[in-house]
């Protein structure tokens, strides 16, 4: 391998590397549940069994 080639693979490698580090970073920041608060039925809230004490703006639908 000739030094010219040695270079460029270090440079495509190192930048292909950082891509995905920030992708990765980017997908773990990500807040995946809106304040704190879930619900597994949400489409058949009547049937849930936290309906009544349930706080959720999804329930007055």
């Amino acid at each position: 391998m000739r030094r010219k080639e040695f270079i460029d693979k270090i440079f495509r490698y190192g930048i292909l590397g950082g891509l995905v580090l920030l992708a990765g970073f980017l997908l773990l920041k990500r807040n995946v549940q809106p304040s704190g608060h879930s619900c597994a039925d949400l489409k058949i809230c009547r049937n849930c069994k936290k309906f009544e004490v349930c706080t959720l703006p999804e329930k007055k639908l």
